[in-house]
């Protein structure tokens, strides 16, 4: 009888939770045969602090480039009214997708480096004077990782053909 209600008591302790997850115990210990256990009354959701993103959010797109990838004015919801909510229910997210897709091709046109480029110096300067490193420091780390030293010290003139 008297281990009968032991083992009620304890279901009643345990419903609801599983035995495998952390509960938030302070401390445990066992004094004259009797565990002692303090536990925290904080949840875990206030123990957890808020992150701190360096960059929260995603990056502003300059309009020129969401004009460039525009497909259109788009459909005027409100017309259709309270005639049809499956209909303006499915035209909203129809807009709303093609925003997203517009914002993305943005953002993926900053990311096309196989756009042809050249040389520019300034007024009081040659092509012929800027150096690999130069044009290192000035591209982006995919660019800049092809470039390459080439040292042909020895047995004179050179004619070569590169293509990347």
């Amino acid at each position: 009888m008297m281990a009968s209600a032991v083992t009620e008591k304890k279901k009643k302790r345990m419903r609801g939770k599983k035995p495998w997850q952390k509960r938030n115990i302070l401390q445990s210990e066992v004094k004259d045969g009797v565990r002692i256990t303090e536990y925290n009354s904080i949840s875990l959701r206030e123990i957890k602090k808020p992150s701190t993103h360096i960059y929260p959010g995603r990056k502003v797109i300059d309009p020129k480039l969401l004009q460039k990838y525009s497909k259109g004015e788009g459909v005027e919801v409100k017309s259709i009214g309270y005639k049809n909510k499956y209909l303006a229910h499915k035209l909203k997210e129809k807009e709303k997708a093609f925003q997203e897709a517009e914002a993305a091709a943005a953002r993926a046109e900053i990311l096309l480096t196989e756009t042809s480029g050249q040389l520019l110096a300034e007024d009081d300067s040659y092509t012929s004077h800027i150096t690999q490193r130069d044009i290192r420091d000035a591209v982006d780390i995919t660019s800049a990782a092809k470039s390459f030293d080439l040292n042909l010290n020895q047995f004179g003139p050179y004619k070569m053909k590169l293509d990347i």
